[in-house]
């Protein structure tokens, strides 16, 4: 799926789509794919949505049932004390206990969802980091030691922004590391990763690390 077709299928279903605080997210992964982390924050919504939906219907029933139960309880006395019934003073203590049970009852609910929910958050969190995990060991298997100069620079390469150049050298001096990774494809042409490929030339490095792109 290239970057219009992902627009296309999955931006336009998006919330976040033509919004005025540029909070479109969409990156190109390393196997040529798009994605956009607004996809993750939508299912977890939907998640927490859903739950949230069940929970306020599930309180609403609970809630009436108890005080259909005080209504009761009411009514039981009321009777009692006109009729001098003490039938309606146990039925009123009945009726309580109804009510007692219901309140208990809807909070140990509430406490068992809360943990539910809970567990399937931390569920989803390890799946992710393991997704994470696996996209890490995706790119260290691409990693390749190439030779500086078998790299081939696009003609659509234009030389980068002195400010921007200065930027990734002094952290190339502070760190003795290159702050962004080389990109090539299958025919060893640079797809990302520019100014690494000017800082190593800048410096006589001859061999670096590069991921390619089958």
């Amino acid at each position: 799926m290239n970057d219009k077709e992902y627009i296309k299928k999955v931006c336009s279903k998006c919330a976040n789509i033509y919004n005025e605080n540029d909070l479109c997210n969409i990156v190109r992964t390393m196997d040529g794919n798009y994605r956009c982390s607004n996809e993750k924050i939508k299912k977890e919504n939907k998640l927490e949505e859903k739950f949230y939906n069940e929970k306020v219907k599930s309180d609403k029933w609970r809630n009436a049932t108890i005080l259909f139960c005080l209504i009761m309880i009411v009514y039981e006395v009321v009777i009692s004390i006109i009729s001098k019934n003490l039938t309606c003073i146990v039925c009123a203590i009945l009726w309580g206990n109804i009510a007692l049970i219901e309140y208990f009852d809807n909070k140990l609910i509430q406490e068992k969802d809360q943990m539910i929910y809970e567990e399937d958050k931390l569920i989803r969190m390890q799946f992710s980091i393991i997704n994470d995990l696996t996209d890490d060991l995706k790119k260290i298997n691409k990693v390749k030691i190439m030779r500086i100069k078998d790299i081939r620079i696009p003609k659509e390469f234009q030389k980068p922004r002195t400010e921007k150049m200065n930027e990734r050298i002094e952290y190339f001096k502070k760190n003795q590391n290159f702050e962004t990774q080389i990109v090539v494809d299958k025919d060893n042409n640079l797809i990302d990763g520019y100014t690494t490929y000017l800082i190593a030339k800048k410096y006589g490095i001859n061999f670096i690390n590069v991921i390619k792109n089958s």
